[in-house]
């Protein structure tokens, strides 16, 4: 597949519940590029009301060309669904509750026209946003193989199936995996690769595995150019207990489908999940609140369940996919 194009059109897809306040933001946000993207696509797991003319008008004042429908609840499904619906060359797939710095899609743009070599197929920018990470946790996470946020390198998954990240890399960086915060790829990824289908609700490493997946094939950057804020709204979250259900649950997901089938990223998951639990159990005994702990107990009952613990469980773990629906377990 020839990459390789020049004055390349992009839209912009948007997956949201139950956010009309943080949408609303996001969306001027994006009327004050200084590139404004061909069509902007709402997938809207909620009801967002009368907001949705006021996100039309915004976008028609713009000059964008606006797509709005309703569908369940799944952060995956959402994606994809918007993905088929946009017609032009770059796709970027953004959260409701960013603010894009007025340079940023006309950045992410050149970084794919300035592509001679036609390898790029994926990139993004940089969250201002990010919280520092004191020393003593940076170590702890590089020891037991956690999720590491580096000042400089290559982000990649590591086996444990959690990845590096380089939130402010000095100069642009290829890399192996990109968090969907405020992505782009090339609308034809979307031939070959989808997000995961096979899951409802509220999904978390979703990008990690599709940025994997494609990476195996293509090039990924991020390019420190461009900035933009994640708000990370309030409304309409999981709480503390199950949003750390989900990440143990998911990440193990993504574990037996990307890098189970290894005895060696085998051990290094289970090692990376005893120091999840430790950490955990640590931070809740400082904080006299259980919900940190309980979660990650939550999350491993139910990877027994779904028989994700054991080898060649991933199929078995599809077919019967525990679903999660409104921030419910059903």
């Amino acid at each position: 597949m020839d990459l390789r194009e020049t004055q390349l059109s992009t839209a912009v897809v948007i997956c949201t519940l139950n956010r009309p306040d943080d949408i609303q933001r996001t969306v001027q946000s994006l009327c004050r590029q200084t590139v404004t993207p061909n069509q902007l696509v709402v997938v809207d797991a909620g009801e967002l009301g009368d907001v949705v003319n006021a996100l039309a008008a915004s976008a028609a004042s713009a000059g964008i060309a606006f797509d709005y429908f309703n569908a369940s609840p799944s952060t995956t499904r959402q994606r994809n669904l918007g993905a088929e619906r946009v017609r032009s060359d770059i796709v970027f797939f953004m959260d409701d509750d960013i603010d894009l710095d007025p340079a940023y899609i006309e950045i992410i743009r050149g970084v794919y026209e300035e592509d001679t070599s036609g390898r790029i197929a994926g990139a993004a920018g940089v969250d201002r946003s990010v919280p520092a990470v004191t020393k003593s946790l940076q170590l702890y996470r590089k020891l037991f193989m956690l999720r590491e946020e580096r000042a400089d390198g290559v982000p990649r998954l590591k086996r444990s199936n959690f990845p590096i990240l380089v939130p402010h890399p000095s100069r642009r960086v290829l890399c192996e995996v990109l968090p969907s915060t405020a992505v782009s790829y090339r609308t034809v990824v979307f031939n070959q690769h989808r997000f995961d289908d096979e899951l409802d609700g509220y999904v978390m490493a979703e990008d990690i595995d599709l940025s994997y997946r494609v990476s195996r094939e293509f090039e990924l950057c991020v390019t420190p150019e461009a900035h933009f804020n994640h708000h990370r709204s309030k409304v309409s979250r999981a709480s503390v207990r199950e949003r750390e259900m989900r990440r143990v649950y998911f990440t193990q997901y993504f574990f037996k489908k990307n890098q189970g089938s290894s005895l060696l990223s085998f051990v290094a998951r289970c090692w990376a999940l005893v120091g999840l639990g430790t950490l955990y159990a640590k931070r809740s005994a400082t904080l006299r609140n259980a919900d940190l702990i309980a979660g990650f107990l939550d999350g491993v009952m139910l990877c027994r369940q779904r028989q994700l613990l054991g080898p060649g469980a991933l199929r078995r773990a599809a077919d019967g996919y525990y679903s999660l629906q409104r921030g419910k377990v059903n």
